[in-house]
């Protein structure tokens, strides 16, 4: 399964997952939760961090070691 969610299976297994997933409630779902999750989870991703973060977590890991 974790090779389908990768999208590193071949032509033949990926069409055999995809068959099964058709018939079985259980793992459609657990597919279908797991792209939403993937989804928003690369949604949250995509935001930059806050202006002047960086130098800020630089100073304090400078202060640190001084």
């Amino acid at each position: 399964m974790s090779e389908f969610l990768d999208k590193s299976i071949n032509y033949d297994s990926k069409a055999a997952v995809k068959s099964h997933l058709r018939r079985c409630p259980a793992c459609g779902a657990f597919i279908k939760t797991f792209e939403q999750t993937s989804s928003m989870c690369r949604r949250v991703l995509r935001k930059d961090a806050p202006a002047g973060l960086t130098q800020r977590v630089m100073q304090r890991i400078r202060h640190h070691l001084d």
